[in-house]
């Protein structure tokens, strides 16, 4: 990993898979090293640990975006359209909510702005207290795959309970997926016990996280979100 981001010709660091592990190298990394050859990390799921910390420490921009071991079966054409737009062009982009998807019934009233922060609420919660950079002024996103829904009271509980989610700006919620003993309209209910009286904007149902269609986003962009339109504005 190291490699990459020192070697001149290397323009971005793409994960292969997520899964676990990046919480066990993450705080060894040499931050002064990247920070001086400054590359985007692209991943989602495991690899959030991997982006909180390098924003933490070095204010580096990720992409929540593809694992590159799901570009032979399990990528779309949307899905890659993206990740290109980020990674190639000024990373300008409009996430329209899709109203069909379970997270979709979270979504509140009202606009927000600043950097797009967060990503897998299993991840995000396992680095509370030593990964996280402070969210204040952010728009926080989360995503979630296979929690039950003790595990997502534990993760809410210690990230609403440890204040790590003070002062946020406004709520970015991607996909929701339930398991088969826990399906998804139960998991949104017990997301908006715990971050309704944020009282912030929420704007759900955006196609990003554990999802074939699923958009790459710049972690660290500045964005708006509009939960009024129903869209996530993301700024070049």
């Amino acid at each position: 990993m190291i490699d990459a981001f020192v070697a001149p010709h290397v323009r971005a660091v793409l994960a292969t898979r997520g899964g676990k592990g990046s919480y066990r190298i993450a705080h060894r990394l040499p931050f002064e090293t990247i920070a001086a050859n400054p590359k985007p990390v692209v991943g989602f799921s495991d690899i959030t640990i991997l982006h909180m910390m390098l924003w933490k420490k070095c204010a580096l921009e990720g992409v929540h975006g593809a694992l590159t071991s799901d570009a032979e079966d399990r990528l779309s054409e949307t899905a890659a359209a993206s990740l290109h737009a980020v990674l190639m062009k000024d990373g300008s982009a409009e996430i329209a909510a899709q109203t069909a998807t379970a997270s979709y019934e979270l979504t509140t009233f009202g606009t927000a702005r600043g950097p797009l922060l967060g990503g897998n609420l299993d991840m995000l919660c396992t680095a509370a207290g030593w990964a996280l950079p402070p969210f204040r002024g952010a728009v926080l996103l989360v995503e979630s795959a296979g929690l039950g829904i003790g595990q997502l009271d534990r993760a809410l509980t210690m990230l609403v309970r440890g204040k790590h989610l003070e002062s946020i700006a406004g709520i970015a919620v991607g996909h929701i997926n339930g398991t088969p003993s826990n399906p998804p309209w139960s998991a949104i209910d017990l997301i908006r016990q715990h971050l309704g009286p944020l009282e912030v904007p929420i704007l759900g149902g955006l196609p990003i996280g554990h999802d074939m269609d699923a958009r790459s986003v710049p972690i660290g962009r500045t964005v708006i979100l509009d939960a009024d339109g129903l869209k996530l504005h993301i700024q070049g």
